[in-house]
């Protein structure tokens, strides 16, 4: 897993303005190259128009053009999951509505995907609804995140926030809050 930059963006307007940053794009495809040429990867996702825009970039470049040793890989170009709320806070659509088109994306995009991967556990494709149902948000599974990360880390309680009065304190500011079933220690 990759992201278009370095680290995380405020805002996609932040992303907006180094999407073509030339320093940026070079050290990012010295990631891709190093995770996509010559590897066992049959299939790229990406998250978001950003990410979408970085891959097809990358794809133009150099010798490979998209391929890996004679064998195209596979993108599906799928809506960023925060979509629903950063589209909805426009006050265009509503959180229902945006949430039904990232669902819909998804359920246009994940078919074609499975044809191009062998994942280590199969599971069967179900189409999501027009809205998140029962069983649809699951936690992380433990191996995809770093070593030693508290399992907290990977459930679908929100722990952390940006607060702040304005948008330059938020950008500054994410409060971590433990969620007190995991709170474990001993008392002082």
């Amino acid at each position: 897993m990759l992201n278009t930059f370095l680290y995380s963006v405020y805002g996609q307007g932040g992303g907006q303005r180094h999407a073509d940053d030339p320093a940026i794009a070079a050290y990012r495809n010295r990631w891709l190259d190093a995770q996509l040429l010559d590897s066992r990867v049959t299939a790229v996702v990406t998250l978001g128009a950003l990410a979408n825009r970085a891959f097809q970039a990358w794809t133009a470049t150099g010798p490979h053009a998209g391929s890996t040793v004679g064998r195209q890989l596979h993108h599906t170009p799928l809506r960023h999951p925060t979509y629903p709320e950063s589209a909805s806070r426009s006050g265009t659509k509503t959180l229902a509505e945006a949430t039904a088109e990232l669902l819909e994306n998804w359920n246009d995009h994940l078919p074609k995907l499975i044809d191009h991967i062998d994942p280590d556990t199969p599971t069967p494709w179900h189409p999501y609804g027009s809205s998140w149902q029962p069983g649809d948000l699951a936690d992380i599974p433990e191996a995809d995140l770093p070593a030693g990360c508290p399992p907290w880390w990977r459930s679908l309680e929100n722990w952390a926030n940006r607060t702040g009065r304005d948008a330059q304190t938020k950008r500054a500011t994410i409060m971590v809050v433990v969620p007190e079933a995991a709170r474990g220690w001993p008392s002082l």
